[in-house]
């Protein structure tokens, strides 16, 4: 497990207010202090400080190579410019978890407990998994409308089929396993 601390929003700090006379101020976060956007060079020395992390940190990179063909150089200049060229926030969380998931380990993922931009989760009141080529209903949660049961298989989501949006979300999951990788896909409906 490669520790990599990533900053996804950034505290304003004294400098930013024009009222400022004492020079330049480190940013320090507190509760009452206003969130701004990462700006493109922090978001690029995020995205830096990962590779250079992994690089160091990450144990199995030539197995990963030899198993996967795995072109870590490669890899992560390529994934340098799609980060540069992202245009949200929410676009740049996407790319980074990508990226790891390249590396078809489990263990190895990006924790992002806030939602970016203007995004909003909403989450079903119910538990689906792969069963062969579908998804089933396998669990219901007391929220749920009283015409779904366990059991049931899971056509579509707001006139999206199931396959489509698991298929749309697997790039983000890192699991070496298909199958495995499916479930996982599978808790984010």
């Amino acid at each position: 497990i490669v520790p990599l601390g990533l900053c996804l929003a950034a505290c304003r700090s004294s400098t930013d207010s024009p009222s400022n006379t004492e020079g330049s101020k480190p940013a320090v976060c507190s509760t009452s202090d206003a969130l701004r956007a990462l700006r493109r060079d922090e978001v690029l020395a995020d995205f830096d400080h990962m590779v250079t992390s992994l690089r160091r940190l990450y144990g199995t990179m030539d197995r990963k190579a030899g198993r996967y063909s795995l072109k870590f150089d490669e890899l992560a200049t390529a994934f340098r410019t799609r980060v540069g060229q992202a245009t949200t926030e929410a676009a740049v969380t996407g790319l980074f978890q990508e990226f790891l998931a390249q590396f078809k380990d489990a263990n190895l993922s990006l924790y992002a407990p806030l939602q970016a931009d203007d995004a909003h989760r909403f989450v079903l009141p119910i538990f689906a998994m792969p069963v062969g080529d579908t998804y089933v209903v396998s669990n219901v949660i007391s929220a749920a409308p009283p015409s779904v049961h366990a059991g049931e298989e899971l056509l579509s989501i707001d006139g999206v089929p199931v396959a489509q949006i698991i298929q749309k979300n697997l790039k983000y999951i890192g699991a070496p396993n298909a199958l495995t990788a499916r479930h996982v896909a599978a808790l984010d409906l």
